[in-house]
Formats: C-alpha cells, structure tokens, sequence
C-alpha cells in the first residue's frame, strides 16, 4: 500500500482538509506518510507554523500508521513529538535536514517497537552515525528492529565495550563503513545478522594491511560468526576485507577495473556461494582471467553465475607515419577461448553472460558499425553457448546478451580530460539456450547409469521463455546493468 506524499505546503493543507472534513471515518485508514522538507517553505513565516500544526494534527488522528518518512530537524518540535508519540509505527525513514549536526537523540524518543529504520544520506557534514550512537540513542529499537540502513557507520568502539546488541537485525544496510578493524565490531553489534548484508564501500582508515584486516575478520569469526547469510552485496575490495566465513547463497560483487580481481579471487577461494552475480571491468590482457574463479572444493557450490563484462576499446590517433591502431589487443575469440577455460571447473546449471563494449574512435577513423575483431556480434553468440555447454556437462541453461555504444571524440581543446563525443552506433542483441543432453551410444547399450553424454546441442529459446526462466533462478541484471543498452 504506497503512503500518502505530501511533498509541498499546498498538499498537507489540501490533505488536512480532507482528513478533517471526517475524521473518524479517514484518518483510521491512513497506514503511510511521507512529509515535506521544512526547509521547502519559510522556516521562520506564519505558514511553516501552520503546517506543522497541521501535520501533527494528523499524526495523532493516524491511530495506525505503520509507514513514516520524515525529514528530521530541531525546527519541527510539534510533528516530531506526534510522531515520537505513535506506537503504532513499524517502518521509519528519517532524514536529517537541518544544516547542524543531526540530533541522534531525537529517535531515542520514539515509542514505536520499529521493525524497519532507514537514515537517508544528508548533504551537511554531520551525516555519519557513530557505532557508539546506535547503542546509546536507538537502543529502544533494539529488541524489535529487523532492517537497517544506514548511510555512513563509523566503527568508533572496540567489540568488548557493546552494551547493547541489536539482536533482532536480520538485513543490514550500509553505504560507507570506516575505520573498519575486522569484521568484530558487526558480529557484535548484530549477532544474529542472516538475511542481506549491503555494505556499498568499506574504508581502511587504520595503519593496518588490508591482508592484516582480513585475518582479523577471520579471527573474529573462531569465537562468533553468523549462522548464514542469503545475499551479501559489496564492491571486491570490502568483500576481502569482510572474509565473510559462513555460507552465503548470493553475492553481488563490484569488480573495478583496476585491483579488484585479486581480491575476488581471494574471497572465492575462501567461501564460494551458489549464486554469483559479479559486474567487472577488463583491461586489455587475458591474465585478467587468470585464477578468477580458483579451482578449489568449494567451486562445485557454485552453481548460478550471472557476469556482465565491461570492456573499453579505444582507437588509437594516427601517428608520425600514418599509422593507426587500438590500445585492446586481444581478440574476442581469444578472450572467449580463455572465459570458458576459466570457468570449465566450475559446476554451473545457469549461466548469463552480459558482454558490454564502449568503441571509441578519433573522428578521421569514424564509421558507424562496431569493432568486428574486438567485440562478440550476433553470428558469435551460438558458438559461445556451446563451448559453454560442452566445458560444463553441468549446465543446464545459457545467456548471452552482447551491447555496446561507438563513440567518435570531436575535436576540441587537447587538454581537456575528457574530449567530447558523439554517438555513431549501438547495437543490442540477447539470445538464450537451453542444453539437451543424451547418452552416449555405447552408454544406452550397456544401460550405463554413467554421467558421459554426447556434445550437448543447444536448443534456442524464445526471449518470452528466456525471462520465464531467467526471473524463476533470480537472474534479472541490476537496475544499473539494465540501462546498459
């Protein structure tokens, strides 16, 4: 049921008559709210003491709301007290407006047993909860708070001093950890974390390694850890710091182009989970795929990889002697020679791979088609699902989507950064196979109960078949990955 937006004046005004005009009869029905910014209107005027009379007027006739999104400051007393007052509340998303420093004590006065609290990011400077604040001011959401998502947590306490541990927080949500000292401070906060672990960027701010954090991560989890986790959604960097111990079903990973490889690999060849969801970025040598996915006992966990590949091939200007090159060298079909020996250990049933290129070309080299040496086109995607198919006797079903943009780089100011383009082509093509597998003939001889098959030809799918199967397994790309095209 979507709450009641009352993003301006005019609107709580408009719907405070309605209300009003029946209470008794309408403000029962009310379960959602979403009030305005104070600062939208004048802060100081007759009209901003009004609306908020008005809106904690409202409050107290919502005898159930349960959904609340308020944008928090010290300038709005009358609302805040309405809303501190509710007992009935059970999601809260706050937002610290005011340009001072928030005011963490101001929840510490709501009665509501909170099942869900979402601080959004703030502008000021003050937007960071210290891990010392949420013992202190929200303990009164502990016994019951299920989800949280916070924008920055700042890890100012050793795990012995906790007092109070948020034992009910199965989701956690975190954009931007630091001074990070091992993964101890979290188990202790929230020991019985076991549904989704977000955490957008975990800073080392401490004179320790990454290598020393991580062992300390490890360390930390002999004494405690958590008893599973179903996704976990990070960039490579924090899930090697995390060295997360305990099965996890899902992992969203963010592979940048540079350094992250290694800290995959790492993180695989510790815990690998069953589904794998991983957006990574490759320069121009095929060691990028050296040891990506480590040959080890827990590789046969893996059975759902979801891959979406960026790839940057950039002309080269014409030199001294006219001649003109590209800074990517290696050919697709080498680099997808090299993917499927990379993955052949692996024991996958769904595979979907999403090849995305960025051309880019000085203006003389313009023509608008895309690399035909450099980048998978619609007659290579057939030969990809049975090299797949053939590596892995395991695999069930085969996605391949190829994408991309050209560019031409105007001419402009040599010393710019980043030269302006313009767009000469994009293409879009996404196809899906489905496996068949039957017996070798010497196999249905012998009534052989073996595993051997013959080369398993791949049966196209429709894309309406495809998207059944691909929302069935959980394979949909990111909101991100989906305006790739």
């Amino acid at each position: 049921m979507s709450p009641v937006c009352l993003w301006n004046d005019e609107l709580v005004n408009s719907f405070y008559r309605f209300i009003f005009a029946d209470k008794a009869s309408r403000a029962p029905y009310l379960y959602g709210l979403e009030l305005p910014d104070p600062f939208l209107y004048d802060v100081r005027g007759p009209l901003f003491s009004t609306v908020n009379d008005r809106l904690a007027a409202i409050l107290r006739e919502a005898v159930h709301l349960e959904y609340l999104c308020f944008p928090s400051s010290v300038e709005v007393d009358p609302v805040l007290t309405s809303a501190a007052n509710a007992t009935t509340l059970r999601e809260l998303h706050v937002a610290f407006v005011s340009h001072m420093e928030p005011s963490w004590k101001l929840l510490s006065s709501f009665q509501s047993p909170l099942l869900s609290l979402y601080v959004e990011e703030d502008d000021g400077a003050y937007d960071q909860c210290f891990a010392s604040v949420l013992t202190n001011d929200l303990a009164n959401f502990a016994p019951t708070l299920e989800i949280l998502d916070l924008y920055k947590l700042v890890l100012d306490m050793s795990p012995d001093s906790v007092t109070t541990q948020f034992a009910a927080v199965r989701t956690l949500k975190i954009r931007t950890i630091s001074d990070f000292d091992g993964l101890g401070l979290l188990l202790r906060l929230f020991p019985n974390l076991d549904n989704t672990l977000t955490l957008s960027e975990v800073m080392n701010t401490t004179d320790r390694s990454h290598s020393t954090l991580r062992e300390r991560s490890k360390e930390a989890q002999r004494t405690h850890s958590w008893p599973r986790l179903d996704r976990v959604v990070c960039d490579a960097q924090s899930a090697f710091l995390l060295a997360v111990q305990c099965p996890i079903r899902r992992m969203d990973i963010t592979v940048p182009r540079f350094h992250g490889k290694r800290y995959l690999a790492s993180t695989l060849r510790d815990n690998y989970p069953r589904f794998l969801y991983i957006r990574i970025s490759f320069n121009d040598s095929l060691a990028d795929l050296d040891d990506l996915f480590p040959c080890t006992e827990g590789a046969e966990t893996l059975t759902h990889l979801v891959m979406v590949a960026d790839f940057e091939i950039r002309y080269m200007q014409k030199g001294k002697k006219g001649k003109k090159g590209k800074r990517q060298t290696v050919s697709w079909k080498q680099f997808r020679d090299k993917l499927v020996d990379s993955m052949k250990h692996l024991h996958l049933t769904h595979l979907r791979l999403v090849l995305y290129y960025t051309v880019i070309k000085p203006t003389q080299d313009s023509v608008a088609k895309r690399d035909s040496v450099n980048t998978a086109g619609d007659a290579d995607l057939y030969p990809v699902a049975l090299r797949f198919s053939d590596a892995m006797p395991s695999l069930q079903y085969i996605f391949v989507t190829t994408c991309g943009h050209m560019h031409d780089i105007l001419p402009g100011n040599p010393q710019q950064a980043s030269p302006p383009r313009t767009l000469l082509n994009k293409w879009h093509t996404s196809k899906a196979w489905r496996a068949v597998r039957e017996p070798l003939p010497e196999d249905r001889q012998n009534g052989s109960n073996a595993d051997s098959t013959s080369r398993a030809p791949c049966m196209e799918l429709s894309w309406v078949a495809a998207e059944r199967v691909i929302a069935q397994e959980e394979l949909e790309l990111s909101p991100n990955e989906e305006k790739l095209d």
